[in-house]
């Protein structure tokens, strides 16, 4: 029998009967994390979700745990009237260091993306 070679016209025939392949079902879970998670604690793990809120209950010193090469996330942090401050692991900064967590009860809303081993951060501020 004649092999079909794609090309159309008379050069070929489908085989009979045409081969077939044995597929088996595939379960893929949490491919995608949540879109928004609490921080309960003061670690940020970036495998997830892609968005992360805090309302601040004293000062904090936040950690990063499995930062993807590649991927962004976003962080708000609601301050309070008791004016917490916060400090980052190395990050790089606009403007070269840290901001200052606004006083108030007012948001500030960081993103932070990470290129090879860097991970770069800035921030809008002030959000009432």
């Amino acid at each position: 029998m004649p092999i079909f070679n794609g090309a159309g016209g008379s050069g070929g025939s489908l085989p009979n009967p045409i081969p077939t392949a044995t597929v088996t079902t595939l379960t893929v879970t949490n491919l995608v994390p949540p879109v928004s998670v609490a921080i309960s604690a003061s670690d940020i793990d970036w495998s997830t979700a892609m968005s992360f809120s805090k309302t601040l209950g004293a000062n904090t010193t936040f950690t990063f745990s499995n930062a993807i090469d590649g991927k962004s996330i976003v962080v708000a942090l609601t301050n309070t009237a008791s004016n917490y401050t916060v400090t980052w692991p190395t990050v790089k900064w606009t403007g070269g260091s840290a901001p200052t967590q606004t006083v108030g009860a007012k948001t500030d809303v960081y993103t932070f993306v990470m290129v090879g081993p860097t991970i770069y951060g800035s921030v809008v501020q002030n959000i009432s």
